[in-house]
């Protein structure tokens, strides 16, 4: 469990320092009005996103309707998509910015830092998923994750962190060491 707990840590840290680098380095110089259509960042669907369509170029290329067409998949499941990609649409033609083919060597630096945004929110996911698989026959982790907030890896982080207590209540009482509070 520590294993999980501190590689999720040291994931989480660098998939702050990445978002932090593409949205005050690359989006301001190459499509800063996109931001704007980000959402949460637990999503993968704005690097999914910026991985098919990294400039305004790319976008602009198409008509609106083969844009809709080729994003449609991209963008996962959004109320109101189609107005959501026109909006991206129109949003890329009036961009300030800087155009730059898609081999420039920016623009080549900035779809490496994108697939390794998608490829921490993948190992993120698998971590989830192997914390919610070793502990859900936990009663622990159960009443943990029915407090609001509290996630798999949450829960998994204050199991990790508190250590088994029934394991050390157990291991004091057969050596007589558990004493009764002071009142």
């Amino acid at each position: 469990m520590q294993e999980l707990s501190k590689t999720h840590e040291a994931i989480a840290k660098a998939k702050t320092e990445i978002p932090h680098r593409v949205l005050t380095h690359y989006l301001p110089l190459y499509f800063p009005e996109i931001e704007r259509f980000r959402g949460n960042s637990r999503s993968d669907w704005f690097y999914a996103f910026l991985d098919a369509f990294l400039t305004p170029a790319s976008i602009t290329a198409l008509t609106k309707e083969e844009f809709v067409t080729a994003a449609w998949d991209v963008v996962g499941r959004k109320v109101s998509k189609t107005q959501i990609l026109m909006d991206i649409y129109q949003t890329a033609r009036t961009s300030i910015g800087l155009p730059l083919p898609p081999n420039a060597p920016a623009i080549r630096m900035l779809r490496m830092v994108v697939a390794e945004a998608r490829s921490l929110i993948w190992q993120r996911n698998a971590i989830e998923a192997q914390a919610d698989e070793l502990l859900r026959h936990s009663q622990d982790y159960q009443l943990l994750r029915q407090i609001p907030g509290i996630g798999p890896i949450n829960a998994l982080t204050i199991i990790a962190e508190a250590g088994d207590q029934k394991a050390e209540v157990s291991h004091e009482t057969a050596h007589g060491t558990l004493r009764p509070p002071i009142v």
